[in-house]
């Protein structure tokens, strides 16, 4: 018996015993391609104390008056509630597998017991995605994420100083709204999706977000706030119309409640054409299957998609389609997302400073371990 609580202490200090740097670094890379294009390591250990540096400078520059001092304050506890000191290590790295294919891959190692609202609202839960296989070829950009607000707000009373404050809050909300903290976020906890789709006709786009409302809590605050403008459907869904002024989504919101979602969507958009196509339509996962292949079968806590074309920003540039599709998972004590592109990202770092960012954020050289070249 004596043996046995001497083999069962030692396991819980073994559990208990800090991550060393090198223990730490190995998790990280070890989800990464090495021998690519590009290779990174950044450790972000004192990032939480230079977020508290440049608020402290932006305080003492621009925060003049009471009003501000406020702001400022009521900015700082939603800043501290994130707990960047979760946040251990950052990765990249990119791979060419083919010509105009890439393969890019993020990690970014948190503590286990993770406890900030980065952590909190993307959850550690990876789940199967319902939109995403169904998305047409004529998507221009789509996100998909499941959102555990429940589990957000429950960092978010731990960021109040007390529990009158926090009591104070919630019954302020409450008389506002109509519908307690709690159960709003519970109703809406589950997938959420938006989308840009391109159109039948010339520049002709189409914009889709989809929320959950599992409850119905949402549809409830609808009525009771638009009233006879909510329309109520033989089906049992209810939908809402609002002019907009006119812009290349056209000129009307249409909000509809059914099927325990809220979808918005601009008025001239066929929405069950675009995000139920079946055999009306070929599919994304389909078009390019070498980077929207994830599709069929995603699953995680969020995706991003992007079938873009310059020229459908700006009609003067020469036609160029850029496409990229990542899955980001929790695993290994840490949030991976693994992406395939037709361009290296490299190529456009100019433009979005990705791999440039984080480095800049530690002054210390030995904590950044850039590789570019084949090795």
């Amino acid at each position: 018996m004596k043996k046995l609580l001497t083999f069962l202490m030692l396991c819980g200090a073994m559990l208990l015993r800090a991550e060393s740097q090198e223990e730490l670094f190995e998790r990280t890379v070890k989800h990464l391609d090495k021998g690519g294009l590009t290779f990174q390591y950044q450790n972000l250990e004192n990032l939480n104390k230079q977020v508290a540096s440049l608020l402290d400078i932006f305080s003492k520059t621009y925060v003049n008056d009471s009003t501000q001092q406020m702001i400022f304050n009521n900015v700082l506890m939603l800043v501290n509630s994130m707990k960047f000191d979760d946040l251990q290590s950052f990765g990249s790295s990119t791979k060419q597998l083919a010509p105009r294919l890439y393969a890019n891959k993020l990690f970014t190692a948190v503590k286990p017991q993770s406890v900030g609202t980065l952590c909190a609202l993307s959850g550690k839960n990876n789940v199967k995605f319902a939109i995403g296989p169904e998305l047409p070829a004529s998507t221009i950009f789509a996100l998909g994420a499941y959102m555990d607000w429940n589990n957000f707000f429950s960092v978010i009373e731990r960021s109040f100083a007390n529990k009158n404050e926090f009591n104070n809050f919630m019954l302020m909300f409450e008389q506002s709204v109509g519908i307690k903290v709690p159960e709003l976020m519970k109703n809406c906890t589950g997938e959420f999706f938006g989308g840009i789709f391109k159109g039948n006709k010339k520049k002709e786009l189409h914009f889709v977000a989809v929320i959950p409302d599992n409850q119905g809590k949402l549809k409830l605050l609808a009525q009771r706030y638009l009233g006879a403008a909510l329309r109520q459907n033989k089906n049992g869904s209810a939908t809402f119309e609002m002019p907009v002024a006119a812009s290349d989504f056209g000129s009307g919101i249409t909000v509809l409640f059914v099927q325990n979602k809220v979808c918005i969507y601009n008025s001239n958009a066929p929405f069950y054409t675009l995000l139920k196509c079946g055999a009306k339509g070929r599919k994304l996962a389909d078009s390019v299957p070498q980077i929207f292949g994830m599709l069929k079968n995603v699953a995680g806590n969020s995706y991003i998609v992007m079938n873009l074309d310059v020229k459908d920003i700006d009609s003067s540039l020469d036609s160029h389609v850029y496409r990229y599709g990542a899955v980001c998972n929790y695993i290994d004590n840490g949030y991976f997302v693994s992406g395939r592109s037709d361009f290296n990202l490299q190529d456009v770092s100019e433009y979005v400073n990705l791999f440039g960012l984080l480095p800049s954020l530690n002054n210390d050289s030995t904590n950044v371990i850039p590789v570019t070249g084949q090795n």
